[in-house]
């Protein structure tokens, strides 16, 4: 299932402040401020690249995520509890380093997806992850596990949903226990 919708993530391909921070094709930086409302853990610092280093998915910058360590980012958003949720992520890689890149995609309360990118197909690929929001505040968080340097590459995210599952109207709910009466009935 496909769900549509305005994008819950602010600064979803890291443009919002990236130019105010790095004024190279690409920064190793300590700052969050760079990448807010993003944050990012397990690292001492992320890598932000500009349209200059790869062809970027949307026009924007993009993240490497293992500037010469693993690191995840993460943005807490509001959510309605115990809806569904479509979080699509387009994710390339840093030529170098090793040939396959990996990481993982998770929300709070639910279970964490992993990713792989070969270099065989140096394209962006939208990897889609499907959660339910366990908690008004949820955290999304995107991260690397590869070590050393050159990883996976996030280009943009997207955050949609919040509608519950369509159920059947009333009206048809109805209909069927009147034709289901009626057979009964001859």
């Amino acid at each position: 299932m496909y769900v549509t919708g305005a994008n819950l993530l602010a600064n979803p391909d890291f443009s919002a402040n990236a130019a105010s921070f790095c004024s190279q094709t690409f920064c190793i930086l300590s700052d969050a401020s760079a990448i807010a409302p993003w944050t990012f853990t397990n690292g001492p610092a992320f890598e932000l690249d500009s349209p200059a280093v790869w062809a970027p998915y949307s026009g924007g910058w993009s993240m490497d995520l293992c500037a010469n360590v693993a690191y995840t980012i993460q943005q807490q958003v509001t959510l309605d509890v115990g809806k569904p949720y479509e979080l699509d992520v387009e994710i390339s890689e840093n030529p170098c380093g090793p040939s396959t890149k990996t990481g993982f995609i998770s929300a709070t309360g639910s279970a964490p997806q992993s990713f792989t990118h070969d270099s065989s197909d140096p394209t962006w690929k939208r990897i889609t992850y499907h959660f339910v929001a366990t908690a008004a505040q949820t955290t999304i968080s995107i991260g690397g596990t590869n070590t050393g340097s050159c990883g996976p590459v996030v280009g943009y995210a997207k955050l949609v949903g919040g509608k519950a599952p369509s159920s059947a109207s009333p009206l048809v709910s109805s209909i069927s226990l009147i034709v289901l009466a009626l057979g009964l009935l001859f």
